[in-house]
């Protein structure tokens, strides 16, 4: 059931994120630029979904602890893109504030070290969960 339960929540982001249209990815990026607003971006590779689930589950509770925390998922077949962030491995999650890179992980994870890494990166020392 849990396995099941995951797989259409990944189909809803998947499909969430393609309602975000990245044909004015060559021109502007596919977030904001305001200086304090912190941007979550993951680089998924839709051939490996079910090894991206720890990913995603963190991605899932971020958004429901921070309704003000924007994630945008972004398919390895956006080449323009991946090439823009130099992305060389997938999954890639990067945390971007304003122009800046403030960090990333990559590669298969398991879900404490994904959530961890969300919480030091995205929240105040005094507000991790």
């Amino acid at each position: 059931m849990r396995v099941l339960c995951r797989f259409f929540i990944i189909v809803i982001l998947l499909g969430l994120s393609a309602c975000v249209s990245f044909s004015e990815a060559e021109t502007s990026p596919p977030y904001s630029l305001n200086k304090n607003e912190k941007i979550t971006l993951f680089f998924s590779d839709e051939n490996n979904l079910e090894k991206e689930s720890p990913y995603y589950d963190a991605l899932l509770t971020l958004q429901n602890n921070f309704d003000d925390q924007k994630v945008i998922i972004i398919n390895s077949s956006e080449e323009k893109l991946v090439n823009s962030f130099d992305i060389q491995e997938f999954p890639t999650l990067l945390i971007i504030k304003g122009e800046e890179v403030k960090g990333s992980l990559s590669g298969f994870q398991n879900y404490e070290k994904i959530e961890a890494f969300l919480q030091e990166v995205i929240l105040p020392s005094n507000e991790r969960f």
